[in-house]
């Protein structure tokens, strides 16, 4: 009897990525799943601003202050990838927004929920090197398509909030008042 080896492909470990993505994002609420939205947003422009100068820094190319240097071989990817998490997770901490009964449709969170999870898939394939990132568009139908989309993916909530309405369509919760 011959025992083939499997490994899950990126497709299926993508599909668990959306799986779990969108079934949080029905657990957060109304407002947690707009600061995550905001948050992504922020990270990505923070990872892409400061990788440059942090990857110098652990280079050994820039002193802190004159005097500290660090040599170490941090990759790119790793600091955009640290700076990008860093951010989605303090801004997400520290917000000052606690979740509320939502006002969100089921339609609504599911629409929010899927982009939150394009926009951080779209931000970890940019941070790649393209020969990395084309290895796993080889290897992934699913991660070509998150990739081919990426502008898509990053204008898609803005439009939804337009057509939708960033505080569920203007409809407030008895609380609010």
């Amino acid at each position: 009897m011959v025992l083939l080896q499997s490994a899950p492909s990126w497709d299926l470990v993508i599909t668990l990525v959306f799986v779990i993505g969108v079934s949080y994002g029905f657990i957060m609420l109304r407002d947690r799943i707009l600061v995550t939205l905001l948050s992504l947003y922020a990270g990505m422009m923070i990872a892409t601003t400061l990788a440059e100068p942090i990857h110098k820094f652990f280079n050994g190319d820039i002193a802190l202050l004159n005097k500290i240097w660090v040599e170490s071989s941090a990759s790119p990817f790793l600091i955009k990838l640290f700076l990008f998490g860093g951010t989605v997770l303090l801004l997400g901490a520290k917000s000052g927004l606690g979740g509320r009964r939502s006002n969100f449709s089921f339609m609504e969170l599911a629409t929010y929920s899927f982009l939150n999870v394009c926009i951080a898939l779209t931000a970890v394939f940019s941070f790649m090197e393209p020969d990395v990132l084309q290895g796993y568009i080889n290897a992934s139908k699913l991660v070509a398509t998150v990739v081919q989309h990426q502008n898509l993916w990053l204008i898609a909530p803005l439009v939804v909030m337009l057509v939708l309405g960033g505080s569920a369509g203007g409809r407030r919760h008895p609380d609010d008042y």
